[in-house]
């Protein structure tokens, strides 16, 4: 008996000394990913709470911050009713039978909360477990971008490009958007948001703030292939001048008439006119085959496209672009030299054709590759006054050039001397309302 009395003091005084002892709390190992975090308006951030097998619910405290259950898709077994074939007496017959198969399904993912940037602000997400809670202090940041119209700027990098993304602006009138590259085209004063979209989900945007240029005029290049344009539309989205296509070559296309005359060239000049838009127009130069152009190719599209415009009542002093781009009309075997020759003799046929009829404002389209390539002559590069025989403008295509310092629009050299344009068309997968189209080219006029 007093051994037992005994064991049962030695037993107390073990308790009483354990009992002193710390215990480490069991909720001491449970913590989330990130206790506070920065992130974009437009994207997220998975937060997990980890050390606890218990089921944790999120909540935020503002709607800064947007909380869903991540989850993942994966195999499950289900039973279905499907159809096998079975031999009966010989003979294969269809039968529905209960089998277990496979299927994919969306999973919640436990403990896995996806933390959604709705706006710029702050939010305490609240992770709680059984009676116990930890929170993540969210922040929550619109990145920005000020700009000025007449300057370019590729946002595929600030918003994180993927193959699959697609480019939209919430205001046409403010900033427009090449819908795959991602170039931005400022052209009015004020704010929008660009957005980059997967399978039409926001995934990242941008507040764009721009400031007007007081030398910069912002507009389109029209032509049958865009349908029935709204002229009054686009001026209101703050589009200054449009350049209407005349015609192409010497035959009939899909676009064109017999005279090749650009089939909407009176609606769209009549549409432009009525909005108040400044207007230009432009002829594709091509050859009645499909082969090198002629001297009479060249001197019947003058004469055709002269005497249309006089028709008309187009002004004299209106500008008039020679779009050089039909490789193989205009491109003569030989040297540069020899193309850029070949392309001058037919220009001045064309030009001479105009002329004669008092129009005076001649100026040439091509590429920058173009223009380095295949115009190296003082014909092309070196601009007259308006009404002086020769080329009065320069108009640059060059898609997805982002404005530089000191450089802000695409330039080439000639000779030493740096050639600037006067137009510079910056690309043709933009989107505004107004053209029957899909996409329209823009153009930026400096003067």
């Amino acid at each position: 008996m007093k051994l037992l009395g005994k064991l049962c003091i030695s037993l107390l005084s073990v308790l009483m000394v354990v009992g002193f002892i710390p215990v480490n709390d069991v909720n001491a190992a449970v913590k989330l990913s990130a206790t506070s975090k920065t992130i974009n308006v437009g994207r997220g951030y998975t937060l997990k709470l980890k050390g606890t097998s218990k089921k944790g619910h999120a909540k935020s405290s503002s709607s800064a911050v947007k909380v869903s259950a991540v989850k993942k898709t994966k195999k499950v077994k289900v039973r279905k009713r499907v159809t096998v074939k079975v031999r009966v007496r010989g003979k294969w017959k269809k039968k529905k039978v209960w089998r277990k198969v496979k299927v994919k399904k969306k999973v919640t993912v436990k403990n896995s909360f996806y933390l959604a940037g709705k706006r710029a602000g702050s939010a305490d997400v609240s992770v709680t477990y059984g009676k116990k809670k930890i929170v993540c202090h969210v922040t929550v940041y619109q990145p920005q971008l000020n700009t000025v119209v007449g300057y370019t700027y590729n946002l595929a990098s600030r918003l994180s490009h993927t193959s699959d993304s697609t480019y939209w602006t919430s205001n046409q009138a403010v900033a427009l958007v090449d819908e795959y590259s991602g170039l931005l085209m400022p052209i009015h004063s004020g704010s929008c948001i660009i957005y980059r979209k997967v399978n039409n989900k926001v995934k990242s945007q941008i507040k764009i703030n721009v400031k007007s240029s007081g030398d910069v005029k912002v507009g389109v290049d029209v032509s049958r292939h865009n349908g029935i344009v709204n002229f009054k539309t686009l001026k209101k989205n703050n589009i200054n001048f449009a350049i209407i296509r005349g015609g192409n070559g010497c035959r009939k296309y899909g676009t064109t008439d017999y005279s090749s005359i650009d089939l909407n060239l009176k609606r769209n000049i009549e549409g432009a006119k009525a909005a108040g838009m400044e207007i230009g127009l432009y002829w594709y130069l091509n050859s009645s085959t499909n082969g090198l152009m002629s001297s009479g190719d060249a001197k019947l599209q003058g004469e055709r496209f002269a005497d249309r415009l006089s028709s008309l009542d187009i002004e004299k002093n209106t500008p008039i672009y020679i779009d050089l781009e039909e490789h193989s009309a205009l491109l003569k075997s030989g040297s540069k030299n020899t193309k850029a020759e070949f392309q001058k003799e037919m220009c001045q046929i064309f030009e001479a054709k105009l002329r004669e009829k008092g129009f005076k404002n001649i100026g040439i389209y091509a590429s920058t590759s173009w223009y380095k390539d295949y115009l190296k002559n003082d014909y092309f590069m070196n601009k007259v006054d308006v009404g002086e025989e020769g080329i009065t403008s320069h108009w640059l295509a060059h898609y997805n050039y982002a404005s530089k310092e000191g450089a802000q629009t695409p330039q080439f050299y000639y000779n030493g001397r740096l050639i600037t344009p006067d137009i510079w068309q910056t690309g043709s997968r933009f989107r505004i309302s107004g053209t029957g189209s899909t996409y329209v080219d823009m153009n930026y006029l400096y003067q």
